[in-house]
């Protein structure tokens, strides 16, 4: 198991069905009185007024008191075809290619636009169920040999939607009003020791059969004399492993002394 730290951006959406978030926001004049995060349950004309119900209790308001919103987990980690990726913290795009000095986008489907890596964060868990990726079809048994982990003939692909955060991760986001940065937790095997290495075997995120990721909260850890010998020593286990050299030559370490 790897974990690795990601942001969350709150970001509005014209979506409206149960468990979809509501930010709300009175204002007074030019001065925010209240914000707060629900989640919305249904809507309803109580008194000739149209109002949002929400599934925390009975808490209610009038609809223009309420935006939806959508999150969006993201790492810190280059977009290629066919990642969604969160542009300069405010919108969303798919990347249809990736060079060294950028991804390209389109933009209300027009192609041609380039956004520079540094602005981009890739999305790999939303509450966004629009947002779908195309992964290889591994079901068909007579397409793909098990055995060999190869396809026969051409390869199947299938579309399936990212992943998401648990409902009990999005209760717990709107009762603290919002949380900056988590962990999620990412699956190892025998061909991805270096987890987050630019290799053929990335590791995979860590989904359960409802394809919800696994989330753990971000804490501060100070690390001990001897903690740190022990990571300077699995380190060099792992480098060893991987690029069969000695690990003041692997070009990912650090020194730890």
């Amino acid at each position: 198991m790897a974990t690795k730290k990601a942001k969350i951006a709150m970001l509005p959406t014209e979506d409206l069905y149960e468990g979809v978030i509501l930010l709300r926001h009175i204002w007074k004049g030019h001065r925010l009185e209240c914000r707060s995060l629900w989640q919305y349950k249904d809507t309803e004309v109580i008194g000739g007024v149209t109002q949002y119900t929400t599934l925390n209790g009975s808490f209610r308001d009038q609809t223009e008191c309420f935006e939806p919103q959508h999150l969006y987990l993201t790492v810190d980690e280059k977009p290629r075809s066919g990642d969604w990726f969160v542009l300069e913290g405010k919108e969303v795009f798919k990347a249809y290619n990736s060079t060294n000095s950028g991804i390209w986008f389109r933009r209300e489907g027009k192609s041609g636009y380039e956004a520079s890596i540094k602005d981009c964060r890739k999305i790999v868990a939303t509450t966004d169920t629009s947002l779908t990726k195309k992964v290889m079809d591994y079901s068909k048994p007579d397409k793909y040999d098990v055995g060999n982990e190869m396809f026969k003939g051409k390869p199947q692909y299938k579309k399936e939607h990212l992943p998401s955060p648990s409902q009990a991760f999005i209760k717990k986001y709107c009762e603290l009003g919002g949380i900056d940065e988590v962990l999620v937790e990412y699956e190892l095997d025998d061909r991805n020791m270096l987890p987050f290495s630019d290799t053929n075997y990335p590791a995979k995120l860590k989904t359960d059969s409802y394809n919800t990721i696994t989330i753990k909260s971000v804490e501060e850890k100070t690390y001990s004399k001897s903690e740190l010998q022990v990571l300077k020593s699995d380190i060099q286990h792992l480098c060893t492993w991987y690029q069969g050299r000695d690990v003041d030559r692997c070009r990912k370490s650090r020194k730890l002394d």
